[in-house]
């Protein structure tokens, strides 16, 4: 609701500097308010719509029938937690409840390999070609929508899949501090000043957000602890009549996701590592606990044991990635009554008996206990694990670095480190996401210059706002296109830098990722695109007095009988029509040039992949200016950054 009436601020903002009438409709207020709201909707009488994955399930019916031209799904991952408001976006863009049933009817027919798989193939096509629907734009906080029926749909009626790439746009000084007291966290926000957000561990929750509010009021901060319930707080600090809130660590926590104040926030503090903590019994482990356990003993256990670890923990998070809460709430009792109806519930009771056993054993205890990256305590059948929660803390420090119309404000973030293992587990996974993350001990930075450099970002976006500042932009990523010969050679690629999107043009697949520096596209030629004719002049060729004219097609290839030919429209072997044609995969990678600032020609490093990238250059040279050859002769990821920093001229 917050980030809601935020967004409606900012367009009505934006709206009355351009002097322009945009009638923006939210949810929001008071009954009146709500009520009005509600009238506007039945009666189309907005521009624009802003509201929540929960409205849109409970009220549907206000805009079921209306078609919306644009459709911007802010947080994709919670959309699709349900597959009904999946469904619902979908018919807001144009489709059909019979679209989405032969959706459903192919996806079952594909999956029991029935024989009406083609018809249905071919309804469909057909279907996706004659809607005229809305355009979509989805973002990811995480990257890790739910695979399922509801992403299914988007794949096959939208030709794409959502992906996961890795996190680049952060500008922020990671920072810790080896204490974690009242004394210190007064003297850090006194020296820090206002625009503060601190957070406190889950475990701890609201009771100690509210009394370190007290203890910062009664030291002359003005602080308030936040949550859902007093949202009125987040309003009183974003009209900065407040210093700092207070709130608990959670990732779907009101400070942790429903803020976005760029000209307010500062920095961020935690007080206490963020951690998901686990307090259970050998006899009563429930998914969250097996699937925290898991995740240890692939780093203690070795042999054969590390091996069945590491196989249990990706094939069980590869079923709740697909499950949706209904689901895991019956998988949930069914383990606790250790009844197995189905395979994937049988392998969740395999690994809990697996889990069981291991901690049994006292060695394995031992070396749980000497873990560097996690707590874990055992007393009697009493156990207690603690994991660093590393989502939560790129995702709540990101609140002081956002992206405004000059790049990334810079940010602080300091953590007050009061367990070390869960510390170091936590520099651990933020490494792992940033390369280029590293915490620093506190006293050893130069504050005075990072606050500086803070408060600078900060006149700016408030410049921005006002509308004193004018003409500032700065391009935090150029679009790019990489073409390679080969579709395991894209796919590769693109998994060097997350998960990627996924984009079906006709029979090509293209994969979408974020490189850091690209908003990288990755798509695949399949070998030579084009060949002489065989038909025509000689063997292809024209002579004249001054020139031979080479004359070529796009290659052709039978389907039925795998023939392979230029100049004909059906098989010169066999007679078949149905033949596949370069000219459609030459078709889609120019619609994708047309999306992007350059061209990167990787084909491989021979005269294959020359005369490959030459054929490709004329194909794309009227649709992009700036097309380049890129060469590797190893597929690294290293060596992939290497080549686009080294690209030639054609």
């Amino acid at each position: 609701t917050i980030l809601v009436k935020q967004a409606k601020e900012r367009l009505e903002e934006l709206a009355t500097k351009r002097k322009e009438e945009i009638r923006v409709v939210a949810y929001i207020g008071k009954q009146r308010e709500k009520e009005e709201a509600k009238k506007a909707m039945e009666s189309l009488e907005f521009d624009v719509l802003l509201t929540t994955s929960q409205f849109l399930a409970r009220n549907f019916d206000l805009l079921e029938g209306k078609t919306f031209d644009f459709v911007f799904v802010d947080d994709v991952d919670a959309l699709l937690k349900s597959s009904r408001n999946a469904e619902r976006v979908l018919l807001l863009l144009g489709f059909t409840q019979a679209d989405l049933e032969l959706v459903r009817r192919y996806l079952d027919a594909r999956k029991k390999r029935n024989r009406r798989l083609e018809e249905l193939r071919e309804k469909l096509e057909e279907r996706r070609r004659s809607v005229k629907h809305g355009c979509l734009i989805v973002a990811s906080a995480t990257g890790r929508a739910r695979r399922g029926r509801a992403t299914s749909l988007y794949r096959e009626l939208l030709d794409f899949e959502v992906g996961a790439t890795k996190d680049v746009l952060r500008n922020l000084y990671d920072a810790y501090i080896e204490r974690c007291d009242e004394a210190t966290l007064v003297k850090l926000v006194k020296r820090l000043g206002k625009g503060g957000l601190i957070f406190v561990p889950v475990r701890a929750g609201m009771e100690l957000a509210e009394h370190l509010a007290e203890v910062l009021r009664r030291n002359g901060i003005n602080a308030e602890a936040a949550h859902s319930r007093r949202k009125e707080v987040v309003d009183e600090f974003a009209r900065e009549n407040l210093d700092v809130l207070v709130g608990v660590a959670n990732y779907y926590g009101i400070l942790v996701r429903g803020l976005d104040l760029p000209h307010l926030i500062r920095y961020v503090i935690f007080y206490g590592v963020p951690r998901l903590e686990f307090h259970f019994s050998l006899g009563r482990i429930g998914i969250s606990e097996l699937m925290a356990l898991l995740r240890i003993l692939l780093d203690c256990l070795e042999g054969e044991e590390c091996e069945r670890a590491e196989r249990l923990y990706f094939l069980l998070r590869r079923h709740l990635l697909r499950m949706g809460s209904n689901e895991r709430e019956l998988l949930e009792k069914r383990i606790s009554e250790r009844i197995a109806k189905t395979e994937v519930e049988a392998r969740f009771l395999e690994a809990i008996d697996f889990v069981e056993k291991v901690l049994e054993s006292e060695s394995a205890t031992q070396l749980l206990q000497r873990y560097k990256y996690a707590l874990f305590e055992k007393e009697g059948d009493r156990i207690k694990v603690a994991i660093p929660d590393v989502k939560t803390y790129i995702q709540a420090s990101g609140r002081a670095s956002r992206l405004f119309a000059g790049g990334i404000t810079r940010g602080l973030s300091v953590v007050l480190v009061d367990e070390q293992r869960c510390f170091a587990g936590l520099q651990r996974g933020l490494k792992w996401r940033y390369e280029e993350a590293e915490f620093s001990r506190l006293e050893e930075l130069d504050l005075e210059r990072i606050l500086r450099e803070i408060d600078e970002d900060r006149a700016l976006v408030k410049g921005l706002i006002e509308g004193k500042r004018t003409g500032m932009r700065k391009d935090l990523l150029k679009s790019a296109l990489m073409v390679v010969e080969s579709p395991n050679k894209a796919k590769t690629i693109a998994n060097f830098f997350g998960r990627p999107a996924r984009r079906r043009l006709g029979r090509t697949i293209a994969y979408e990722v974020n490189t850091g520096e690209y908003m990288l596209t990755i798509v695949a030629t399949l070998g030579h695109i084009y060949d002489l004719v065989t038909q025509r002049e000689l063997d292809g060729v024209l002579v004249s007095p001054r020139a031979f004219i080479p004359i070529y097609d796009s290659i052709k290839r039978c389907k039925k009988c795998g023939e392979q030919f230029v100049d004909h429209a059906s098989c010169p072997n066999c007679g078949s029509e149905d033949i596949i044609d370069k000219a459609e995969v030459v078709r889609a990678i120019q619609r994708l040039a047309i999306e992007v600032d350059e061209v990167f020609l990787a084909t491989d490093p021979d005269i294959e992949g020359e005369k490959i990238a030459y054929d490709v250059y004329l194909a794309l040279r009227p649709f992009v200016s700036k097309i380049s050859r890129t060469e590797f002769h190893e597929v690294t990821r290293s060596a992939i950054e290497r080549a686009i920093k080294e690209r030639r001229e054609l």
